[in-house]
């Protein structure tokens, strides 16, 4: 019989699921390998839990034919109806980190149990001869984690003999997870060390090239613009008749001259207009395509922009995305956890990550107010669904600036974006062009589509 998961709005047979069901996997020790290679309605449970707590609206099928199966979607179904449940997904929902932690943490003590009742039943086996029960099971677990056939067909029949579901219906109705908010942590998974820290000598790369794009562009902005005292952007000069425009250095000089100046519409003036840039908003592609040096450089020139915001007194956002979009930072130590504290892994949702932000734009009041350009760092490891972004993109009325780093076009992202910059050497200097551009596009009242590469 085939074995079917138990949730309505993603199936067992989506790209999606076979893809997050084999990297949930590799969150596991051995001993929880071993089941999920035995038994893959366990496999199907991982990923059905972190989709519970992951997607938007998860929604389990009324029935599941398979007896292990149905057990999971009856504990989950108790589970799903909790207030405990509700408050969880707050936190939950479409951020990757925290949805594989609780499914960490529930599967953890499921399959701790599972291990334990195993070894209980091999215990109380009467054998022939004397011999280590607990030991051989554990070679056994062992030997089926690494793909031994005859140890796998072994233990699949000894948890089938068990009776995993009759276990599976005791967890859920004892566990003292779905009793308490602060879930226990089991031991039968170990959380992957892939959300570790950068090396030191990435994180202080990052931090001089970042530096040093950031003292470049802060002399650059001073030669394009100044900020005068009431907030307006001060372009250049021009000249006028009118005194009350006159900059203050014209009425230093003789009276003589300045009537002759004024006559002749000589007096300087500053020209003034008022400034449209608005918050930062920076989508980071953290995929696992994103091979280390062009993931420092691209750190580097989303760090450069960071203390750009702080220097200006700007609001800055950053959302980091791979297979899915992970949660939407502000603050200073989260920004940084961002910038020097995360390492590449999973696949890239381009589509995904543009329509999140973009649904925080639309929903959020404040910013709506505040973001009027989306700024994407990728290399573009995506089809882009271009209809569908642009209209997306239009009912936000938000400039799309895509800084591609990879050799080869996306042209699905350069037909949605307003700037689309590809730089193909990772180098200080193309960073410095790339945000040259930036700052001179980062305003709703630019017009036009601008495509360069470097």
């Amino acid at each position: 019989m085939v074995v079917k998961n138990n949730l309505e709005n993603i199936k067992e047979i989506d790209v999606v699921y076979k893809f997050d069901e084999e990297r949930i996997s590799s969150y596991f020790n051995n001993e929880a390998k071993a089941i999920f290679k035995s038994l893959n309605e366990m496999r199907m449970a991982a990923a059905d839990i972190f989709f519970s707590f992951y997607t938007v609206m998860p929604t389990l099928i009324e029935k599941n034919d398979n007896a292990i199966s149905e057990s999971i979607r009856k504990m989950m179904k108790r589970y799903m109806e909790t207030e405990e449940f509700r408050k969880i997904r707050e936190i939950t929902e479409l951020n990757d980190i925290k949805s594989i932690e609780h499914t960490r943490s529930i599967m953890g003590e499921l399959l701790d149990n599972i291990t334990k009742s195993l070894k209980d039943k091999q215990r109380n086996e009467m054998r022939p001869y004397m011999r280590d029960t607990d030991g051989d099971t554990q070679k056994t677990l062992e030997d089926a984690a690494a793909g031994n056939k005859e140890a796998l067909n072994e233990l699949e029949n000894s948890l089938r003999s068990m009776q995993v579901e009759k276990e599976i219906e005791k967890f859920g109705e004892n566990s003292e997870f779905f009793k308490k908010n602060a879930a226990g942590i089991g031991t039968g998974l170990k959380f992957s060390e892939k959300y570790n820290s950068l090396n030191r000598v990435e994180i202080s790369n990052i931090e001089t090239m970042s530096n040093n794009l950031f003292n470049k562009i802060v002399d650059f902005t001073k030669k394009k613009k100044l900020n005068d005292r009431h907030g307006e952007m001060v372009t250049g000069y021009y000249t006028t008749k009118d005194i009350s425009k006159a900059i203050r250095k014209e009425f230093a000089m003789s009276e003589d001259i300045f009537l002759a100046r004024m006559a002749s519409g000589e007096l300087l003036a500053l020209e003034r207009e008022t400034s449209k840039r608005g918050a930062f908003y920076i989508l980071l592609d953290k995929s696992f395509s994103m091979n280390r040096n062009v993931d420092v450089w691209a750190k580097s020139v989303a760090y450069a922009l960071y203390k750009k915001a702080q220097m200006e007194n700007r609001k800055y956002y950053i959302r980091p995305f791979d297979f899915s979009p992970h949660k939407r930072f502000s603050k200073k130590t989260e920004i940084e956890n961002v910038l020097l504290r995360s390492i590449t892994d999973g696949g890239t949702d381009i589509n995904k990550a543009i329509s999140v932000a973009a649904s925080d734009i639309r929903h959020d009041p404040e910013l709506k107010k505040e973001v009027n350009t989306l700024i994407i760092i990728t290399d573009g490891e995506d089809k882009i669904y271009t209809k569908q972004l642009s209209n997306i993109l239009k009912k936000i009325n938000c400039r799309l600036i895509s800084i591609l780093v990879k050799k080869e076009d996306n042209n699905g992202l350069k037909e949605i974006s307003d700037v689309y910059l590809k730089v193909e050497e990772y180098n200080t200097e193309n960073a410095y062009l790339i945000l040259k551009e930036i700052i001179r596009n980062d305003d709703k009242s630019r017009t036009g589509k601008k495509i360069r590469n470097f």
